[in-house]
């Protein structure tokens, strides 16, 4: 009897310490799991204290990618003895361009058909040769020749033409080497790429030419001339064709220097820019195309300067302003200091035009009003009203009837 109390007592006593066993198991186990929710807990609100030094060692060894344009012929790679980017003297700016002479404002239909500042290639300006090597970067087309003695050529492949018999191209454009050879604007280039005119300039011998591709040969049709009107390196000329039917008008800087009638002219075709030699490193700021009215240009009798003004006679000598201290891309520097342009297209005859009280008989096509800047101003025609306050300059399109 004894023995089995004893084996009773035995198996009693390693239950319970089976059972003490389990119990200590459990509570070790729900304490290990409290310290591990503990910590998710701390780790998910601290998330940005611990997670910030992995995410910038992660972004340090990440490359960014750089997603360009590529030009359509081959990339322009400087050579050892070149620097690739631009003087900062020489840094692009909208600024820097003109509106086009008043006769050729006279004659314009509206807005610029075609205004390339070179952000991009949308326009896709195309190589003419494997010869003709181009770049578009930081607001502006760099173009040059890579085999010696021959030019590069560029043209508008893409919406921006062809152009026919009337209109107005203008570009502003250097040579970064200042070279002794010539460069300049190419027109009418044909679909075969074999005839085309070409205005040129030599800012090193200050002379201007207008020359005609055909048959395989570049023909003089003004050749080689000096005048004052060319700036010299590494002063930036702005060049201005106009195409009026036979009449090739040459504008330089805001001015006209000289005309030619072709009395077998190309009456279509696009537009671009050429380089003579390999010497030459173009840089070209803002393709500017105009359509024009299909007439003869004449010179403006009567522009008023500004609403009230007596209006003043325009001369053969074109008018000097001051340069408009505005912010880049506001407006072009041809406009007077302190105003704003607003060119108002006549529909119609005996047109007219009211500017804060004072009516205007418009006697072209296109008429430009300097109008003061931090000024309000009221603007009638027949069938609507305009009200302007501008701070800074630009150039607005309206028509009356």
């Amino acid at each position: 009897m004894e023995d089995q109390v004893e084996e009773y007592l035995e198996d009693e006593e390693e239950e319970y310490e089976e059972g003490a066993f389990r119990r200590w198991g459990l509570l070790i186990g729900v304490g290990i799991g409290v310290v591990c929710l503990g910590l998710i807990v701390v780790l998910w609100l601290g998330r940005d204290v611990f997670l910030a030094p992995v995410a910038r060692l992660m972004a340090s060894e990440t490359p960014t990618s750089t997603n360009t344009l590529p030009p359509p012929t081959a990339t322009f790679t400087a050579e050892p003895s070149e620097t690739p980017t631009i003087t900062a003297t020489l840094e692009p700016s909208p600024t820097l361009m003109r509106l086009p002479a008043m006769e050729i404002m006279s004659l314009v239909s509206g807005p610029p058909v075609v205004s390339d500042p070179f952000d991009n290639n949308e326009l896709a300006w195309t190589g003419l040769g494997e010869n003709s090597e181009f770049t578009i970067q930081e607001g502006m087309m760099v173009l040059r020749s890579n085999q010696q003695g021959k030019p590069a050529m560029v043209y508008c492949s893409g919406n921006c033409g062809p152009f026919k018999d009337f209109y107005y191209f203008e570009a502003e454009m250097f040579d970064e080497r200042a070279s002794d050879f010539g460069f300049g604007l190419i027109f009418a280039l044909n679909g075969q790429k074999n005839a085309y005119y070409a205005y040129k300039i030599r800012p090193a011998t200050g002379e201007y030419g207008l020359f005609k591709f055909q048959n395989g040969n570049l023909l003089p049709l003004i050749d080689w001339t000096a005048s004052p009107a060319v700036l010299p390196a590494p002063q930036p000329n702005v060049l201005g064709v106009s195409f009026l039917e036979k009449n090739i008008d040459l504008y330089l800087n805001g001015t006209r220097i000289n005309n030619y009638t072709d009395r077998n002219p190309y009456s279509e075709g696009q537009v671009g820019f050429v380089a003579d030699q390999d010497g030459v490193r173009l840089m070209i700021n803002k393709a500017t195309v105009y359509e024009l009215i299909p007439r003869t240009p004449e010179a403006p009798q009567q522009f008023p300067t500004a609403a009230g003004a007596t209006p003043v006679v325009a001369t053969s000598t074109p008018l000097r302003y001051t340069l408009t201290p505005t912010a880049p891309g506001s407006c072009p520097r041809s406009v007077p200091s302190g105003t704003w342009a607003l060119v108002v297209t006549a529909v119609g005859n005996n047109v007219k035009i009211e500017i804060n009280g004072v009516v205007y008989e418009l006697k072209e096509l296109n008429t430009v009003f300097y109008l003061n800047l931090n000024t309000n101003y009221v603007v009638k025609t027949s069938n609507r009203t305009y009200e302007y306050f501008l701070t800074e300059c630009k150039v607005i399109y309206i028509k009356a009837k």
